[in-house]
């Protein structure tokens, strides 16, 4: 095949690019300059094959300043008597080219008429005839809040009640000499809304605002109608909170100017919708002034965002306005605007968490390298109980990313994890749970069994990392607190799989931590506790009865009498038990119905824990709590509830199966107790259990 000659190269403009002139060619094309021939640049000369070409800048004097003239002549010592003279003949100047002589305008003529002059004077002013012949009689007395009464009677157009107002001001102004005839008039123009806001007729309301918009764009009116009106705004029951809104609604582009008055409107909007929310029981009753609440925070909230950076508003209203701006599924709005509600909320939370102290240093970091961590807080911030942990984990890990996590980076964001659940700087139980659901995820993320495998170990290892290395006091909370949010987190861990307690007591039998010449040790003693506090979630009866014994020989010792552990829970079953006499009886197995309680004899069981016991209660290890709500509390409340089947043998029982046999306030008790435990996968199974039994009771209900 016979090779293609090669053509010579032109260079050609890109076809998307437009002349800079359609009839010059010469002017060339924007951003695009091809050579020339003869340009200086491609002149061999021995200057420039020896140091380059060097082009000769547009201005010769381009590095030359100004500033050394002037203060040469600055520091002149007559420097400033002549720009007082200077000064001085500006004044002059000015004064000689104004107008010194007397104003020959004429207001219109105020007469006194009578009643019906005035009358049809006012029908006048209303119709068509011209302002030229109104103002040769405009009627003397009608003024101030009669004014407002006559022209809203008769409907009088706008543009010509607000020339109305004005030559009645004029007249004052000339009579009395007041030169802040505005501040008055404004008092009156509020005097007369508010009358009007409790006369309940809404075409003299309508005509009333519409007017006091066109007056305050014509300067007759300042921001004191705007601030009078937030008052009554904060002052208004929910009856009367739609007229007031729909009067902010037409200054809302004048209220948006001050900073200040957008900030009172957006607290007294969100007060009224915290009280709202506080009563369930009237919200339907008051389904429209939501709604319109609503609607007014949301466009206060996508035209304003920056006024929302307020940390003592949004640290005590944080949550509602998560419901109401992120949350809320009622309105229908486009996607796109949803979306951008959703980003400029975590714009607005970020710089409100900057303001809060305690939100500087949230998670106990101390150097610079732990401040990368502020991308895995943000992610963990956006957990709710509607979003979707799938993405969470996706994002938090970068499962989807082409470059994977080394096990390094893998172990810091498990850290993270932990810090950020035992931190007191945020709020919420849940988070246990949720870094729970966010390491199952991610550790059944791959379907390689051997990979399954090695990520089942990196939790485990990062999580005994994490005790090695984690700073007790950093976050100012004492010890019992701090272990007690330890403790809570890794129950929730062990009982999900993520981390094992047997494999935890032989790591630190195999490093030598337990040993007696290491116990005095800061790290043998703060696993120590953490194993003192740490309870053990064990299905098999024989590896619970393992792990125990375990426990106590690395706290105790072999033959140590230490009873500390079973002091602690006696005592608990006790507090239980006298609270739920019936239930611990003897007599509890004849039971076939549940008990009445006595206002008499069972007051004291009729109220609640008293205060040393829940101190006692709440100051317990998690080891001795979990141990008295499981192995004395539950199994003795599953006795209550009938699981056998009717048969021959018990068809005159009174329990049904599935039903309970204990009161209301004896369930209210255990509940209690449980909650003050925080063991809410306890609580769960109780309340499982008794799913029947609510179903019947409200049934019958």
């Amino acid at each position: 095949m016979a090779q293609q000659q090669l053509q010579k190269y032109e260079l050609t403009p890109p076809k998307n690019l437009v002349r800079l002139h359609k009839e010059s060619i010469e002017l060339g094309f924007p951003d695009f300059y091809p050579p020339k021939s003869g340009q200086d640049e491609d002149q061999m000369t021995e200057e420039n094959v020896k140091k380059g070409f060097i082009d000769s800048p547009f201005v010769q004097n381009e590095h030359f300043s100004a500033h050394d003239v002037i203060f040469d002549e600055l520091k002149k010592p007559d420097t400033l008597k002549n720009l007082g003279d200077f000064m001085t003949d500006v004044m002059k100047r000015k004064n000689e080219t104004t107008f010194q002589g007397s104003s020959q305008f004429m207001g219109p003529t105020i007469v006194w008429v009578t009643v019906e002059e005035r009358d049809k004077w006012l029908r006048d002013l209303a119709g068509n005839v011209p302002l030229k012949i109104l103002a040769r009689s405009v009627p003397k007395g009608v003024d101030g809040k009669d004014l407002l009464e006559s022209v809203t009677l008769y409907r009088v157009p706008l543009a010509r009640a607000t020339w109305f107002t004005k030559v009645v001001g004029i007249n004052k102004i000339i009579q009395r000499g007041n030169t802040d005839y505005t501040k008055e008039w404004t008092s009156i123009f509020y005097h007369f809304i508010r009358d009007q806001s409790l006369s309940h007729d809404p075409d003299k309301w309508r005509y009333s605002i519409l007017l006091a918009k066109w007056q305050f764009d014509e300067q007759l009116l300042d921001q004191r109608l705007l601030r009078f009106t937030l008052e009554q705004l904060d002052e208004a029951d929910h009856c009367q909170t739609p007229m007031w809104l729909w009067l902010v609604q037409q200054f809302l582009s004048e209220f948006q100017r001050s900073r200040t008055l957008m900030r009172l409107l957006i607290e007294i909007i969100i007060k009224k919708l915290q009280d709202i929310h506080q009563h369930p029981h009237i919200i339907i009753k008051l389904e429209l002034v939501v709604k319109l609440l609503k609607n007014m925070l949301h466009t206060l909230f996508i035209t304003t965002p920056d006024m929302f950076v307020f940390p003592v508003c949004w640290n005590t209203y944080k949550d509602l306005l998560r419901v109401v701006l992120v949350d809320d599924d009622s309105k229908t709005d486009p996607p796109n605007l949803k979306h951008q509600r959703e980003r400029y909320f975590e714009a607005v939370r970020s710089r409100n968490e900057i303001f809060d102290d305690k939100k500087i240093n949230p998670l106990g970091m101390s150097n610079a390298r732990d401040a990368l961590d502020s991308r895995m807080i943000s992610i963990l911030d956006k957990i709710t109980y509607r979003i979707d942990y799938h993405n969470i984990t996706a994002e938090y890990f970068r499962t989807n990313s082409n470059f994977q996590m080394m096990e390094r980076e893998v172990s810091r964001h498990i850290h993270t994890l932990c810090r950020w659940t035992i931190t007191p700087f945020r709020e919420g139980d849940f988070r246990a749970y949720s870094v729970s659901t966010i390491l199952d995820i991610w550790k059944n993320g791959v379907s390689d069994v051997k990979e399954k495998l090695e990520r089942e170990t990196i939790i485990q290892s990062s999580l005994v990392e994490f005790l090695d290395i984690y700073p007790f006091g950093v976050n100012g909370l004492n010890e019992r607190e701090e272990s007690e949010a330890i403790a809570r987190l890794f129950g929730v861990l062990t009982k999900n799989g993520h981390f094992s307690y047997q494999r935890y007591l032989q790591r630190l039998i195999a490093r030598g931590d337990v040993r007696p010449e290491k116990r005095t040790t800061e790290r043998s003693l703060r696993h120590l506790r953490y194993v003192k506090w740490f309870a053990i979630y064990e299905t098999d009866l024989h590896d619970l009865n393992h792990s125990i014994n375990q426990r106590w020989h690395i706290l105790y010792g072999i033959n140590s009498k230490d009873t500390s552990d079973k002091n602690t829970t006696d005592t608990l079953s006790n507090i239980v038990s006298e609270k739920l006499p019936n239930v611990f009886s003897p007599k509890a197995k004849d039971m076939n119905a549940p008990i009445v309680d006595d206002p008499g004899s069972d007051f004291n069981c009729l109220i609640n824990f008293d205060d040393s016991s829940l101190e006692f209660i709440q100051n317990a290890t998690k080891f001795c709590q979990f141990r008295v709500v499981q192995e004395f509390l539950i199994p003795s409340v599953k006795r209550f509830v009938q699981i056998t089947p009717i048969d021959d043998t018990n068809w005159k029982s009174l329990a049904e199966p599935g039903s309970s046999l204990l009161n209301a306030r004896q369930l209210a008790t255990i509940v209690q107790f449980i909650e003050l435990t925080k063991d809410y996968s306890s609580l769960l199974e109780v309340n499982i259990k008794f799913h029947n039994f609510f179903r019947m009771e409200l049934t019958a209900i």
